[in-house]
């Protein structure tokens, strides 16, 4: 799965008093989602 690594990508978004964060990989036409997470210190990870 390593050769996924250079087709990652992140995405964000606020979610009530969050934000919700998944990191996917796209193959073909598709999206495989890797991890979602979810914290309360926007500040530090929003960008």
């Amino acid at each position: 799965m390593a050769f996924w690594l250079h087709n990652l990508e992140e995405g964000m978004a606020r979610r009530e008093n969050g934000l919700l964060r998944v990191a996917y990989v796209e193959i073909g036409a598709t999206k495989r989602i890797l991890t979602l997470y979810w914290t309360n210190q926007v500040d530090r990870y929003w960008q």
